[in-house]
């Protein structure tokens, strides 16, 4: 006897598996239903419209049969018509001014109209369910504009299917339920395949992310733990400056730390936007400002080509991205000039460093990316400024862009 496995301790895959098989399920039967519903009413509604031309034919066609000259109907044509009628589901009476019956279906073949209207119910309740009761309707006859007589035509109310019709909605029907059901077991196997490919990514970004934090945490560790080991042995003396490269790479992780702490907060939607409205070129102004002294010290000017305008947003956050844009654009540049334009909403900050490969540029926001292979750590940071930037433009609801070739440097061009 095979026990159950209760649902907690189901794996993931199985969860997602789960999880989109009784999504599908629901929705195809909702929208079978639905369907079901919408082609039943339609098909109603054309069976209404022909009970009432049918109804209409039975008008004219009984007044017709009217002769004006002995102001009497033709009887046996009546009846050959009132039997045609009959066989079609409506059972006919006809009276004449005075309230005399003309010619009574039931009166003429009472065995046959009874079997007619049974057979009718019976089909109806086998093919839709419906227990409908038999209805009457009375309309005059008019011969030449004026009232000679009465009818009065007694249906399967307020409608009915005849043999072929009711063959063809069932028909349908099993068309449609037996379409659904492929639909549904491909969707199934498919829902299947989709949450393993989604499963599968996931593992492999798991394990990408896993490697790049221990790569990205262990240059500094093995660094402080070197250093410390050869203080302690008394190898090295503890001069400011080796306190001081102890300190640089305890900061390094500490930033480390504090940028995936954000960009998972972000990423899970759980930063708030303080929004307000303020001038992005002065926001861009005090921005560079901060880098003056970095950008001296390498000899590269820092261009600033601004134009007010207001933007509403959160002024921290903003600057936080152009902040990781600058650092980067400065850190990749020795030789040239950084440019800072904004036109409206749009701000290109573009550098003459050593520039992306194409390759590289779809890459390039992701992170812990870096186009140098050998991930030195030369020129300093944690590896993921601009995925955190890309990140925060993209919770605003703008844009991030880059344009980048080799030795040409590189315009990140952000839209908010």
């Amino acid at each position: 006897m095979k026990q159950r496995i209760p649902l907690h301790r189901l794996t993931m895959k199985h969860r997602l598996i789960l999880f989109y098989t009784v999504c599908i399920s629901l929705a195809m039967i909702v929208l079978t239903a639905g369907i079901s519903r919408f082609t039943r009413v339609l098909f109603s509604r054309l069976i209404g419209e022909t009970i009432s031309e049918k109804r209409s034919e039975i008008q004219r066609s009984l007044s017709e049969l009217y002769n004006p000259l002995s102001m009497q109907f033709d009887v046996k044509t009546i009846e050959a018509l009132g039997m045609h009628f009959t066989h079609e589901g409506y059972i006919v009476t006809v009276t004449d001014m005075q309230g005399n019956t003309v010619w009574d279906a039931r009166i003429c073949n009472m065995s046959e109209c009874t079997r007619v209207l049974d057979e009718i119910r019976s089909r109806m309740e086998r093919f839709s369910g419906s227990d409908g009761t038999p209805k009457l309707l009375e309309f005059p006859l008019r011969y030449a504009g004026r009232t000679v007589g009465y009818a009065a035509v007694e249906t399967f109310g307020p409608l009915f299917y005849s043999r072929g019709e009711s063959v063809f909605l069932f028909s349908l029907n099993r068309v449609l339920f037996t379409a659904i059901a492929v639909f549904t077991a491909v969707s199934i196997a498919i829902a299947v395949m989709l949450a393993t490919f989604i499963l599968n990514e996931a593992d492999k970004n798991q394990r990408q992310l896993t490697a790049d934090v221990a790569h990205e945490l262990r240059t500094p560790l093995t660094c402080l733990q070197g250093s410390i080991e050869a203080l302690t042995d008394g190898i090295w003396e503890a001069t400011p400056q080796r306190l001081a490269d102890c300190s640089s790479e305890i900061q390094q992780l500490s930033k480390l730390v504090t940028d995936l702490s954000l960009l998972t907060d972000i990423e899970w939607q759980y930063v708030k936007l303080h929004k307000t409205d303020f001038d992005l070129s002065e926001l861009l102004r005090t921005t560079a400002e901060q880098f003056h002294g970095a950008a001296l010290q390498k000899g590269i000017p820092i261009i600033l080509d601004l134009q007010p305008e207001t933007v509403y947003a959160d002024y921290d956050r903003i600057r936080q991205v152009f902040v990781n844009i600058l650092s980067n654009a400065l850190k990749y540049t020795d030789i040239g000039s950084i440019t800072i334009r904004n036109s409206g909403r749009e701000t290109d900050i573009s550098d003459t460093g050593i520039g992306i490969a194409s390759g590289e540029l779809p890459h390039i926001f992701e992170r812990f990316y870096r186009a140098d292979k050998s991930r030195a750590r030369t020129t300093g940071g944690t590896g993921i400024g601009l995925t955190i930037a890309f990140a925060l433009v993209k919770a605003h609801g703008g844009d991030i862009r880059v344009e980048s070739s080799p030795g040409r440097g590189s315009t990140f061009r952000v839209f908010l």
